[in-house]
């Protein structure tokens, strides 16, 4: 009975996270909704996440798998959708939290249209001890746009494996920013729908993937380098595109972030790229435009993460 396939697997990447871990497994655990699989990877943790972990195994619906060398946050994303056994699977963090309707609601969505292929709902930023402390940034992506004009996807994010199978798959060179590369693959390839309830609660650490200076720059890098991607596979295709001068917005950042964190090599790709695409961008008003636009929301996003 417990090895039929489930209706959704829950995808958890674990690494140093034993003081949050408990929280997350249990949040799945006490899902309203209980025809779930819970796949977790420890990737060779130094503290005692393996062993916060093993007391769930009892139940048959949780599996943990754990690699004896740390092979990095993109190479266990594969691992896990390859464990996965349903057609839907969910990310969950291991030192984040589900509401306890979560899947449920994600769900219900999935069975309004069969060519739905990925669901993202709002999330709640909490401090480390889960206290709210503002409104994630998820919202419906407005027609004939894309993610790639506004990052709107967030968490809660889940997506069909067959979707996920007709992309091709995380891309190393994105790392920081891996999310945000497989986004923007998965709305080339399906339906996607936002889901207005807070349904994830993320908690805001110090130390983590996308915190601090040089690992925020290497965030802003990496996802440069996943919008451009996204920009050239979408040419002389009807999927929403940047325009030359939203590209050229795109790569300048990209060049001082990938310059701020050490990657000189990636901002002179950028730089050549932004010339091939648009040699006279410095001559468009419309990029000053788009540059203080940027710097403006830039500024008004740490203020409200105070």
């Amino acid at each position: 009975m417990s090895s039929r396939l489930r209706e959704i697997s829950i995808l958890m990447s674990s690494f140093n996270k034993g003081s949050f871990v408990k929280e997350a497994i249990e949040s799945v655990v006490c899902q309203t909704f209980s025809d779930w699989e819970l796949i977790i990877i420890d990737d060779a943790s130094t503290d005692n996440s393996v062993d916060v972990i093993r007391p769930f195994l009892k139940d048959k619906r949780i599996k943990l798998f754990i690699n004896q060398k740390n092979i990095g946050p993109i190479n266990v994303q594969k691992m896990m959708m390859e464990k996965a056994s349903a057609d839907i699977v969910g990310i969950l963090d291991s030192d984040d939290v589900l509401n306890k309707d979560a899947i449920q609601e994600i769900l219900k969505v999935y069975r309004e249209d069969e060519k739905i292929g990925m669901v993202y709902s709002q999330a709640a930023y909490c401090d480390e001890n889960l206290k709210y402390k503002h409104l994630g940034y998820a919202g419906e992506v407005e027609p004939k746009k894309s993610n790639l004009h506004h990052n709107m996807i967030s968490h809660f994010r889940t997506f069909k494996k067959d979707a996920y199978f007709k992309t091709a798959g995380y891309n190393k060179e994105c790392l920081f920013a891996e999310d945000a590369d497989i986004l923007l693959k998965l709305e080339e390839v399906c339906k996607i729908v936002f889901l207005n309830k807070v349904l994830y609660y993320y908690r805001i650490l110090p130390d983590s993937q996308i915190h601090g200076f040089q690992n925020e720059m290497k965030n802003r890098s990496s996802t440069a380098l996943a919008r451009l991607n996204a920009y050239q596979r979408r040419l002389g295709t009807n999927i929403p595109n940047l325009s030359r001068v939203e590209i050229s917005e795109v790569l300048f950042f990209g060049i001082f972030s990938s310059v701020f964190c050490g990657r000189y090599k990636r901002a002179l790709y950028f730089s050549g790229q932004i010339l091939k695409i648009y040699l006279i961008f410095f001559l468009d008003p419309r990029f000053y435009y788009l540059v203080v636009k940027k710097l403006t929301k830039n500024i008004i996003l740490k203020i409200l993460s105070r």
